[in-house]
Order: structure tokens, then sequence, then C-alpha cells
């Protein structure tokens, strides 16, 4: 908690990740994004705006033989189902939001627009850095007091 104490969303998510359109196929989907990247899941997007979710586990649920006439806004997690929140919002509040519910993830929003992405990984790291240089920070102290 005190490696998070003042820090907002915007400081800890990943920017401008890739979307994805709701009009794709779940095909399209899968060889454009899937097997060509390096992610789980991507947030669904419109000019801008974020729609939804869908990830990889997603996939699962559906027959391969459906995934060329199913689509991703089908599939996805609606935006307004809880897996958004403010590039502001402290990082108590994504603690508190980051859930099995919202797959570990979150879309960061500012102003009705997508901002980034923020997920349980994220915040391990920024947690992992904090203590890093918190223990590079007292041996350099710890040095300079012989």
């Amino acid at each position: 908690q005190s490696a998070l104490a003042g820090v907002r969303t915007a400081d800890v998510m990943a920017r401008d990740p890739i979307t994805v359109r709701p009009d794709l196929t779940l095909q399209e989907f899968v060889d454009g994004y899937v097997l060509a990247g390096r992610h789980r899941s991507y947030p669904v997007a419109e000019d801008g705006r974020a729609l939804g979710l869908v990830t990889v586990r997603q996939l699962q649920n559906i027959p391969r033989e459906e995934w060329a006439t199913r689509t991703v806004a089908e599939v996805m997690v609606p935006a307004e189902s809880g897996i958004t929140i403010s590039a502001d919002a402290p990082m108590t509040e994504v603690i508190s939001n980051l859930s099995e519910a919202t797959g570990g993830r979150l879309l960061v929003m500012s102003n009705g627009h997508l901002e980034g992405i923020i997920t349980r990984s994220d915040l391990a790291r920024w947690i992992e850095r904090v203590e890093l240089l918190s223990q590079a920070e007292a041996q350099d102290t710890g040095s300079r007091s012989r």
C-alpha cells in the first residue's frame, strides 16, 4: 500500500493499447491479433471510445466453426460492466477493482476516451520498481553515512 500512496492510474497504466474493432469476426481477431501479437486481451474501441474488452479466454466458449461468423462485439465484456477506471483514480481504487470479474484488467478512461489499460502485471511491475529503488536508496544512504 505504501508503494502506491499518491500514485494515479495514469502513472502505472500501459498507454495507447492496441485496440480491435467490434465488427471483426472472431477468426479475424485470432489471425490478426491473437496469433500475431503477444497480448491475451484487447480493448474493443471505435473512434477512440472504449466499447469493451475481448480476451482469448472468451474464445474457449465459442465453437471454432462459429469463429468465421461471430463478431468481437458479440463476445466482449461491455465497458459498462465495471471494467473501466479513470486515469486520475488513485491506485487503491485500481486494486479494489482488479478482480476475476474484470479478468485482472481495467480500461483506463479520460473524458470518455480510452487512454490505456492496466493489468495486475502492470501493478506488480510498479511495486517491484518502487521496492528496488527503495533498496538502492537505502544502500546509497548507508554508504554515505560511513
